[in-house]
Formats: structure tokens, sequence, C-alpha cells
């Protein structure tokens, strides 16, 4: 239906400004789709741990 389309356009924007978000204030070089990949094979462990697979050092 025309609402589940439009529900889903605006679910797909929050993700991605989201995910934005998290990569400017991580200051990551990945892409954003790296970046979505990683975030669903580690979508139940804790920020921290999210924090450590990107970083540099």
């Amino acid at each position: 239906s025309e609402d589940g389309v439009v529900n889903q356009i605006i679910l797909a924007m929050i993700v991605y400004l989201l995910t934005l978000l998290i990569k400017l204030k991580l200051e990551l070089k990945q892409t954003i789709f790296q970046i979505l990949r990683v975030f669903r094979s580690v979508q139940f462990e804790c920020y921290d741990y999210f924090g450590k697979i990107f970083d540099p050092g």
C-alpha cells in the first residue's frame, strides 16, 4: 500500500542519517555501506565493540 511505501522510505532515510552521524562522530573512513554491513554483523554487541572494529590503531 502507499502508506507502507512511505514508511519504508522514511525508515531508510532515518537509518542513513543515523549511520552518517556515527560515521562523522567516530571519524570513520569506511563508506556508509561498509558501516551498515558491520552493523548487521555486530547488532547484538555493545557499542564499545563496534568502536574497536573501526579503531585504526
